[in-house]
């Protein structure tokens, strides 16, 4: 006979961001759903930005474009950090020619330029 499990917390889940709710799940464009988010109220972010590999759902483009384009989106992450909070960024890495490129490395230096680290 298996052990029933019993949950110490039953936490409230909200698919937008709601003051009283213990976790917000996000979904989507970070462009377009960290817009409503107050400034430092996420402990932990968790996101994948897109590749840049030209997958069906993408369109690669020339590396400083992308990150580029990308800067904003992370100035709206390190908005809504909070100040003892933490981000996963699951970046991969840039290939041209042959040639790879870790991604981090070029997110690095903004996030320093911001003194969130």
């Amino acid at each position: 006979m298996a052990a029933k499990q019993r949950s110490l917390w039953t936490p409230s889940i909200a698919g937008q961001f709601e003051p009283s709710a213990d976790v917000a799940l996000l979904c989507g464009d970070a462009r377009e759903t960290l817009v409503g988010v107050p400034d430092g109220v996420a402990k932990l972010i968790i996101t994948s930005p897109p590749y840049n590999l030209g997958k069906a759902y993408e369109k690669a483009t020339e590396l400083g474009e992308y990150i580029t384009a990308l800067r904003p989106i992370l100035d709206q992450l390190i908005r809504v950090l909070a100040t003892d909070g933490s981000l996963c960024w699951q970046v991969g890495n840039y290939v041209e020619k042959g040639q790879l490129f870790p991604l981090d490395i070029y997110y690095h230096p903004p996030a320093f330029r911001k003194s969130w680290l």
